[in-house]
């Protein structure tokens, strides 16, 4: 009976990605935030000891406080966005605005500069999260929304893993 019950969801879960394209794209694009976030959260520290003055090691724990005010920020800001533009055109620019970002953080050489894009991509992230999470709820069956988060989870993994598996092919060692 169980294995019947796990059977069904799948088929759902299956069903539920086939029918919505708005799902497949969520899913789609979950990977390149998985893969946008790793990169930032393993290179930020020591890009920013690269390009902050020598005494301001301590400074890093200040910098990780100001990124989660800022993702509480961006969360904040985003139903105002959202009634402005609606939620799937400032999910996409959320998207799209995340990798030039993240490029311009690692080709900082000055720590101000720096700290100012640290704390737009997490505002950037708190934003496309919240609209993520309200375009995907609302796109997923009651029935089948624990699979269906399971499986966009699975997705941010995924992009991890690319983005992980990239940096030791390219990063020099």
């Amino acid at each position: 009976k169980a294995s019947r019950k796990v059977k069904e969801q799948l088929r759902a879960l299956v069903r539920g990605l086939k029918e919505s394209k708005i799902l497949r794209l969520i899913f789609s694009a979950s990977i390149l935030t998985g893969s946008v976030q790793a990169v930032t959260e393993v290179y930020w520290q020591q890009n920013f000891i690269a390009c902050a003055p020598s005494n301001f090691r301590w400074s890093i724990g200040i910098l990780c406080a100001l990124g989660y005010a800022a993702v509480i920020l961006g969360s904040k800001t985003e139903p105002r966005l959202a009634d402005r533009m609606g939620d799937f055109p400032l999910y996409w620019l959320t998207k799209f605005a995340l990798p030039p970002v993240v490029a311009a953080l690692g080709l900082c050489q000055d720590w101000q500069l720096f700290v100012c894009i640290y704390v737009l991509i997490d505002i950037v992230l708190g934003i496309g999260d919240v609209s993520e999470r309200t375009l995907l709820h609302a796109a997923v069956e009651d029935a089948c929304r624990a699979s269906m988060l399971s499986v966009y989870s699975l997705a941010l993994r995924i992009g991890v893993v690319i983005s992980s598996v990239s940096a030791a092919v390219i990063v020099p060692k």
